[in-house]
Formats: C-alpha cells, sequence, structure tokens
C-alpha cells in the first residue's frame, strides 16, 4: 500500500481506499446549530459548536452522538438564535432553558417577589411554573391551587426538578406496561392519588404544554429516588394538550411509517442526554380514534388496543417506537408488554422481543 506524508495539505475533497491515521490530532469541521450543512451524505460527522457535541449526519437530519454534556452559558454568552429544539444551562441564571419558533423558553426557578400563587383557592396560581415562580425560594412537592383551564381552581399535585415546575393530569395504573393499552378514563376535578389505578383529568385540555413528562414510579411523593424510567418530549408550539396525542386531528393520529404524534424534541429525566432533533413518536401499527372531548370533559379514550400501544424515547434517533429497538419504552408491542429503560447500560432493547426489565405505575405530567 502507498504512504504519503505530508505536512498540511488543501483539498476539496480526499479519499483513502484504506484508512487515514494520524499521530497528532484530527479536527473536526465546527458549524454552529442552525448553520449544519444541509446537503452531506450519510456518515459525515461534524462539530455542533452550539451544544458542543459530535453530530452524525442520517437521511434527512443531523443527530447527536452520546457523551458530550448539556451545554452552558451565561446572560453574556447564550447564543442569540438556535435550531428550534436547541436547549442549555444558564449558569447565571440556574435554569434550563429551550429554543423554540418564539426565541428561547427558559424554566426559571425559584427567586418570586415572596408572594407565592398556589397556596390557597383564593390565589391560585397558572400552573406549576407560577408556583415556582412566585416563591422565595423552591418549594416542595404537593398539592397546589392551580386555575386549571377547563376545571377552574382545582388542586393539583405538582413537582419541581431543576427549575422546572410539572404538573401531574394523568397516571397509568398498577403496571403500566399493561394498562397503556386499556381504556382510559378522565374526569373533571381529578387529584391523581397514588392509591388510584388509571386515570386522567379532564381540566387542563386547554392548556398549552410546552413538556410531558412520563415518570415510571407507585408513589409520586418518591419519584426522585424511586423512579424506573423518566423521560419527556417537546410538544410543537401552539398545540394545546386535547390535541397533542391527537396530533388536533378527533380522527386519529398522523402516520410516519407507523400511527403516532410529533414531538419537539425529547430529554431525559435525569439529565443523562439530550435529543432537540426527536421529532416522532410511532406508537401503533393500526389507526386508532381519540376524542379530544374526553380531555376536557369526563369522558374515555384508547391508543389502540392490547397488541401495539405504547411510549417510546432514544437518545439520538429523531423517530422512535414502533418495531424499532429503543432505549426507552413502556405499553406493548405485538401483543408483548414492555418495560424498561436501558441507557444506564448503553444498550438498546425492541423489535418485538420480550422485553419487561421492571414495572410500576407511569405518572403524566405537563410543564
Amino acid at each position: 500500500m502507498s504512504q504519503l506524508t505530508v505536512g498540511s495539505i488543501t483539498a476539496g475533497r480526499v479519499v483513502a481506499s484504506g484508512y487515514v491515521a494520524t499521530t497528532g490530532q484530527l479536527q473536526l469541521p465546527a458549524y454552529d446549530q442552525g448553520t449544519r450543512p444541509t446537503t452531506s451524505a450519510d456518515g459525515v460527522l461534524i462539530w455542533n459548536k452550539t451544544s458542543s457535541s459530535l453530530n452524525l449526519k442520517a437521511g434527512a437530519s443531523w443527530i447527536g452522538v452520546g457523551g458530550s454534556s448539556t451545554p452552558t452559558w451565561t446572560n453574556a454568552t447564550q447564543p442569540s438564535s438556535s435550531s428550534v429544539g436547541g436547549y442549555g444551562y444558564n449558569t447565571e441564571l440556574d435554569r434550563f432553558e429551550v429554543y423554540l419558533s418564539t426565541g428561547w423558553n427558559v424554566l426559571g426557578s425559584g427567586g418570586g417577589s415572596g408572594n407565592p400563587k398556589g397556596l390557597s383557592a383564593s390565589t391560585p396560581a397558572v400552573d406549576a411554573q407560577e408556583v415556582l415562580n412566585t416563591s422565595a425560594s423552591p418549594p416542595s412537592d404537593g398539592l397546589y391551587y392551580i386555575d386549571t383551564p377547563n376545571g377552574g381552581v382545582q388542586q393539583i399535585y405538582c413537582i419541581f426538578d431543576r427549575g422546572a415546575g410539572w404538573m401531574v393530569v394523568g397516571k397509568f395504573g398498577g403496571d403500566a406496561s399493561d394498562t397503556v393499552a386499556n381504556t382510559v378514563s378522565t374526569t373533571r376535578a381529578l387529584t391523581v392519588q397514588n392509591s388510584t389505578g388509571t386515570e386522567f383529568s379532564a381540566d387542563f385540555g386547554d392548556y398549552y404544554p410546552s413538556f410531558v413528562r412520563h415518570i415510571g414510579v407507585d408513589n409520586i411523593s418518591d419519584w426522585s429516588n424511586n423512579r424506573n424510567l423518566d423521560f419527556w418530549h417537546g410538544v410543537p408550539n401552539d398545540r394545546q394538550w386535547k390535541r397533542y396525542w391527537t396530533n388536533g386531528r378527533s380522527s386519529g393520529m398522523d402516520r410516519v411509517r407507523r400511527q403516532g404524534f410529533t414531538t419537539q424534541g425529547s430529554w431525559d429525566g435525569r439529565g443523562r442526554w439530550a435529543n432537540p432533533d426527536y421529532g416522532f413518536m410511532q406508537m401503533s401499527d393500526a389507526d386508532t380514534s381519540i376524542s379530544e372531548g374526553a380531555f376536557t370533559s369526563s369522558g374515555s379514550f384508547y391508543f389502540h388496543n392490547a397488541q401495539d400501544a405504547k411510549f417510546s424515547t432514544d437518545s439520538h434517533r429523531t423517530t422512535s417506537g414502533q418495531d424499532e429497538e429503543v432505549q426507552c419504552q413502556y405499553g406493548y408491542d405485538d401483543s408483548r408488554r414492555c418495560f424498561m429503560d436501558r441507557f444506564t447500560d448503553g444498550a438498546r432493547d425492541g423489535n418485538n422481543t420480550n422485553r419487561r426489565d421492571y414495572s410500576s405505575a407511569v405518572y403524566v405530567l405537563l410543564h
């Protein structure tokens, strides 16, 4: 094999039939998130300066390569813009920030005026984030008075995590690998309790969430110490809760290879990974009918049946769910029950194998 030794070389393209070895360093081209090339071939590697991570071109998307940490900045060094789903942690303000079409979406920590909302029915908060933002110090998890969009002032269980407030709006009771496929009942004035089964509130249908979170645990008051899975999906802009799982179509879900719903990024609740390019959750082989009205008044809906009804996510890919290996999933896949989080060992599981690493209830929360 011939050998070429050079100090430097300038060329539009270098092709090697074997391998390229260097005794020094290999420097990748660097781009901001919003200026990454759109015509690169599959397999191209670049350095993403916005997220401080490796990006790999796969099909129409750039996907993050694992191992990078969450980018950080101050008010002065915060990027002026990013692609939708870009994320980072503001060390000056101690809060997590995500870039949406309207700009940086701030998930603020405590430090309010000392006149907190949500402590009484006469001073309700509009959501858990307002409870947090108006508290002089980070509040404790528990019941707070929330002025819900469809049910008026109700006591809602809220949790507070890394500068974000979350409201519990539903629960797949018992073993969620089984109950996701069952009929889901909704009701007004519902406070989700640890002792109850599958239930969802009908008071938040017209709420505009930024994120929907899934926490696997039997007792929500112990979520921080005992959760066995924890992830959240970003909600596309201007989409109400009643139209998120239905994609705004009362006749059923959209289809990207399989039936499911669009997302705007996905994040791990333990902070191990972030995937702002995650765009679609595949849930089922067949079409299904989900009633929007069940999210605003007492009713019921179902995702599909015992054959296919699942929630999943992945740390790198743009879609996940049906007949694909994933890292986190619960529900049914081709009549096989699944409940697992494989990120800790770097593996993926799926493709219609029987995978039940553990099981519990799963609480669904809105931010």
